[in-house]
């Protein structure tokens, strides 16, 4: 809980309307949700990519493994970087790229409820 607030990860496969929930539930209750992992680390992926932050952005879906590659080497050593990340601007996560980022934001008291199919990778 972050003032009062819950702290919540929505979790799925990709294109599963992750982002859509997100956003249904920062338009309806207090909670903030500014963008997921994927927003969160598009500076880190463009910089990698050689890309700007909106052509990253705009070919995410089709750059899907190296969004995953480069997401996965930014948080080496430390699966719940990115979380942490997410954290500073929303009350909502989503976007998680597997099941060692879930269970280290867990362990980290980070989460406070999980909604959708937690079978990340």
């Amino acid at each position: 809980m972050r003032d009062g607030k819950p702290i919540l990860a929505i979790v799925g496969h990709g294109r599963a309307g992750k982002d859509t929930a997100a956003e249904f539930l920062r338009d309806h209750t207090t909670l903030r949700f500014k963008g997921g992992c994927s927003f969160t680390g598009c500076d880190y992926v463009a910089k990698k990519l050689g890309l700007s932050w909106h052509e990253a952005w705009r070919t995410r879906h089709e750059r899907r493994m190296d969004w995953y590659r480069i997401l996965n080497e930014y948080r080496e050593g430390d699966p719940s970087r990115l979380i942490r990340d997410c954290l500073e601007h929303s009350d909502i996560v989503c976007g998680l790229r597997d099941r060692m980022e879930l269970t280290t934001a867990r362990k980290e008291g980070l989460i406070d409820l999980e909604i959708g199919r937690a079978s990340c990778r």
